[in-house]
């Protein structure tokens, strides 16, 4: 989105049985479900896998809009993502996180790749609403 303005999520969650649940986002459905080791039937993505996931691609995606208007030319990106969770007087509770986003470029300069992935870092969403730590590293590769 550009300029100011609202933005607004909506999804419906049912209940699948046991721990697993199917949302429903814009038509389109995501399963989630917990490991066996805690009473799930494992046939899908935990509820923390999928928030992950989620900061992941909003990170990614922040970086590639930026990318895009500062007319840096990406081959390819991923990032890795890992939180991790203790259980705190009985709750499960976030304690940290980290994302290594790697970027393959056909040479562009390695300053401005910096530069942009510091805006993404600042504006995306997700990672802006933890109140968890977050470390994050930039691996350019050519």
């Amino acid at each position: 989105m550009s300029g100011d303005g609202k933005s607004e999520a909506r999804a419906k969650v049912l209940w699948e049985g046991s721990l697993k649940t199917q949302s429903i986002i814009r038509g389109m459905e995501i399963a989630c479900d917990k490991p066996k080791s805690i009473f799930g039937t494992n046939t899908a993505p935990a509820p923390l896998e999928i928030f992950s996931s989620a900061m992941g691609s909003c990170l990614l995606t922040t970086f590639i809009h930026s990318a895009n208007r500062s007319r840096i030319h990406i081959t390819d990106i991923s990032v890795d993502v890992k939180t991790e969770a203790d259980i705190i007087e009985g709750k499960e509770r976030v304690m940290t996180g980290s994302m290594k986003l790697s970027v393959w470029t056909d040479g562009a300069e390695e300053s401005k790749i910096q530069k942009v992935f510091e805006l993404a870092r600042t504006h995306c969403s997700l990672t802006n609403a933890v109140n968890f730590p977050v470390e994050f590293e930039l691996k350019i590769k050519s």
